[in-house]
């Protein structure tokens, strides 16, 4: 019966864990693509 109560609010917590966990890494990505393109334009320009 308690397995039944605390389900609901374990699979809400999970799902927002998740949530965060897979924002955290499209940000890091996007952050990681924008520093590699600055420094391909960096090392373009000083050649």
């Amino acid at each position: 019966m308690v397995l039944l109560l605390a389900a609901p609010w374990f699979f809400g917590w999970y799902g927002i864990a998740v949530g965060l966990t897979f924002g955290r890494f499209t940000a890091a990505g996007a952050k990681e693509k924008a520093l590699v393109e600055s420094i391909h334009a960096y090392r373009s320009r000083a050649i």
